[in-house]
């Protein structure tokens, strides 16, 4: 609902308005806004912005700022939002009688809400949101018989909910979200929007709610709400949003009953809450995450209306999934979800988000997933228990994916080549899984690629070299894969850390666009030299060789990295980590010239001569030459200063 529309509508309201109120001279009305204003300015403590610097009694009252008048003078309307003024409400704007909408939001008032704003008894709209209040909330706002919008959010409220507040005939909006009121919620059931964010709420939610056909926006995010949820609910059928998130509802949730008595069924495994809420067909969005219903998604999730576009029950213990054919996004990550990914969602023909992380799947990402349109993919951190999982070749089809990501899994095979005739992909992730032989050479094709992370899998052998047919060829003693890999020129990251290459650091490594910050190949059994043209990068700032195979000097050109005799120029290096490898030689006095230098470390090589006297104008870093095997008498100390 827009608050500021609310406000225009009051104020024409007010101008058009016969009033019932008996009128009181003119000169006495002007005195009695009057004063009840000053008095108001003179409870404000903060106006870093001289908001009411014009609230004088020598200026026509409405001219003052936030001051809105109808058209007998008589102020209707007072809006101080969101600027930063601070202090306390005073007790006389009580007596601003013709007030319709009252807005101090998004200030820093604090203390409590006087009584005698009970007087305002034409009041529409009361918005203390975002501010400091405390204390109860006044049960005599129940008594204000024309209030719609009472928006009390972001404050410091405790207590309980009064109970005449949920009985207003004429409220439509309730927002208490993000205070400490504590206890149980009462039932409402004229309302249009509930908002109890971020309470300490608790017991159950209440099934009489589903009464009231206006609801569009319910949500209880983060309280302690707990047992099954009442079968009532499902009769909103004016439901938009549904946000259940972060409570303790539990078990498998009753269906509605067939005789309208919303009594509660007895539990079963399956989740029927979801399956009779298919009944509100203005749902847009759902979100059960974070509580322990503990059951299955019903194959009825299927029913729920053309409008619904996002499902999320994030670690809600969910243990099956079927049949979702229209919605946009679902996340169901964090459960306990088992057996293979169900081929059927590769028939949500409007998906655009789905998350399947951290549950149990076993077997092969489904073949069907290849006929999913534009889409966000997100399986990402599956636990695959079965050792038959691979990529289907059909995952090339996905030529809109921005983001193909499947860590911690058991994924095994080989990538497939075609997911290069994506030339959207941005990241791609198959972290720790037990994928192997050669990297196609097809992937390398991927133009708009900016994070690479192959690491911890099972690769082996030097990489290919691209071909325009995606066809592998024989592999040579050099990590061509490197060279194919320097097209990418939107790349930033790239990890190929633990897997079993066992092949050479190619020259053309000094080919990578500007754009790359990361290269690392921990443990991946590279081996050779470090080439000179790694100092051709000019805005790496992490490189990790540690724990391969390299041999000879460190090229002098770590700011500008010349042959594997020497590390050098790099000069915006902020990373370097060569350790464990069978570097030797003197280490380069160029290091010293890595200014942005936070992190080194050269240990067990076989280093020889002294620590370079350049070191001592490294500034503020990590220094890790520690463990060196430092094979000469000669090393000079006393080097930083």
């Amino acid at each position: 609902m827009d608050q500021k529309l609310l406000l225009s509508g009051a104020i024409m309201m007010a101008n058009c308005a016969t009033f019932s109120q008996e009128i009181v001279p003119l000169n006495q009305n002007l005195t009695t806004d009057e004063f009840s204003l000053l008095e108001s300015r003179s409870q404000i403590t903060s106006d870093p912005f001289a908001i009411l610097a014009n609230w004088f009694s020598t200026i026509d009252i409405c001219k003052w700022a936030g001051v809105y008048c109808n058209l007998r003078k008589r102020i209707m309307a007072l809006d101080l939002s969101g600027w930063n003024v601070g202090g306390t409400i005073s007790p006389q704007l009580g007596n601003l009688t013709f007030l319709t909408s009252l807005d101090i939001s998004s200030n820093f008032f604090s203390g409590f809400i006087p009584n005698e704003l009970a007087n305002l008894q034409g009041l529409k709209q009361m918005n203390f949101g975002h501010n400091n209040f405390s204390g109860v909330i006044p049960s005599w706002l129940g008594a204000l018989p024309e209030l719609e919008l009472l928006l009390l959010d972001h404050n410091r409220f405790t207590g309980v909910i009064p109970g005449p507040v949920c009985n207003i005939s004429k409220l439509e909006s309730l927002n208490l979200g993000y205070n400490f009121l504590e206890g149980r919620i009462f039932n409402m059931t004229l309302l249009e929007e509930i908002d109890l964010t971020n309470n300490s709420l608790s017991g159950e939610f209440p099934g009489e709610i589903g009464k009231n056909n206006n609801l569009e926006i319910l949500s209880v995010i983060n309280n302690n709400l707990s047992s099954l949820i009442q079968p009532g609910i499902f009769n909103m059928s004016s439901l938009v949003y549904m946000h259940l998130a972060f409570n303790y509802f539990s078990g498998s949730v009753p269906s509605a009953s067939r005789d309208n008595n919303l009594t509660r069924e007895s539990s079963t495994p399956e989740l029927r809450f979801i399956s009779s809420l298919t009944n509100c067909r203005q749902l847009e969005y759902v979100d059960v995450s974070g509580n322990q219903f503990d059951g299955l998604l019903p194959a009825s999730i299927g029913n729920f209306s053309s409008s619904l576009r996002l499902f999320t029950a994030f670690g809600s213990r969910i243990s099956e999934i079927q049949n979702l054919k229209v919605i946009t996004q679902l996340d169901l990550s964090w459960n306990q979800l088992s057996g293979d990914i169900p081929s059927s969602l590769g028939s949500a023909q409007e998906l655009v988000y789905l998350s399947l992380a951290q549950n149990k799947f076993q077997g092969n990402i489904p073949q069907s997933f290849g006929n999913l349109p534009d889409y966000i993919f997100h399986p990402a951190r599956q636990k695959m228990s079965s050792n038959q999982g691979g990529i289907p070749l059909e995952i090339g089809n996905l030529t809109e994916l921005e983001e193909f990501s499947i860590s911690s899994g058991l994924l095994t095979g080989e990538f497939p080549g075609e997911i290069g005739k994506n030339n959207n992909l941005e990241i791609l992730s198959v972290i720790n899984n037990n994928l192997s032989g050669l990297i196609q050479p097809g992937i390398i094709n991927m133009s708009s690629l900016v994070y690479m992370h192959l690491a911890f899998n099972h690769f082996s052998g030097s990489v290919p070299s691209s071909d325009n047919n995606l066809r592998r060829e024989s592999s040579t003693p050099e990590l061509r894969f490197i060279s194919s890999l320097t097209n990418c020129r939107q790349l930033e990251y790239v990890d190929i850390s633990g897997n079993q290459f066992d092949g050479l650091l190619p020259p053309s490594i000094g080919n990578f666009s500007s754009s790359l910050r990361l290269f690392r190949t921990f443990g991946s059994k590279v081996s050779g030299t470090v080439p000179s043209e790694i100092g051709n990068l000019s805005s790496l700032e992490a490189v990790y060789f540690d724990n391969s195979d390299l041999t000879g000097f460190i090229p002098s050109s770590v700011g500008n990295l010349s042959r594997v005799q020497e590390i050098q120029n790099l000069k915006v290096i902020t990373q370097l980590d060569l350790s464990w490898n069978q570097l030797s030689g003197d280490i380069p006095s160029s290091l010293g010239s890595a200014q942005e230098l936070v992190y080194l470390s050269l240990a067990q090589n076989k280093f020889q001569g002294n620590i370079p006297q350049s070191f001592g104008n490294l500034p503020d870093y990590i220094f890790h030459p520690a463990r060196q095997k430092m094979s000469s008498n000669q090393g000079q100390q006393n080097i930083f200063h």
